[in-house]
């Protein structure tokens, strides 16, 4: 359920007002640095690339679960004046 490098828990999620942040990432024990939710819903075109069946039940999780950001962070991305587009294959797509 991430994007970017906008993981699950981490403080990078509730920025609201700075475009890139660095972010500690617990589970690979590093700072990473990203674009902010802020900065990727004022794009003119979002789009998110899935691909893999063991990507199968997140994906129906953030398009189709209980909104839960915190643990989905995909789910922050909703482009306030963009598009926004999903290219799965068919294996990432087998649960929806």
């Amino acid at each position: 359920g991430h994007t970017a490098s906008l993981f699950p828990s981490t403080t990078a999620l509730a920025e609201a007002s700075a475009w890139v942040v660095s972010n500690w990432v617990e589970k690979f024990d590093t700072w990473r640095i990203t674009l902010t939710a802020p900065a990727i819903n004022h794009a003119r075109h979002v789009l998110f690339t899935v691909t893999g069946a063991a990507k199968a039940d997140r994906l129906r999780e953030v398009l189709s679960g209980a909104r839960d950001p915190e643990r989905l962070p995909s789910q922050l991305i909703q482009p306030a004046a963009g598009t926004l587009e999903w290219f799965v294959d068919k294996a990432a797509a087998a649960k929806l």
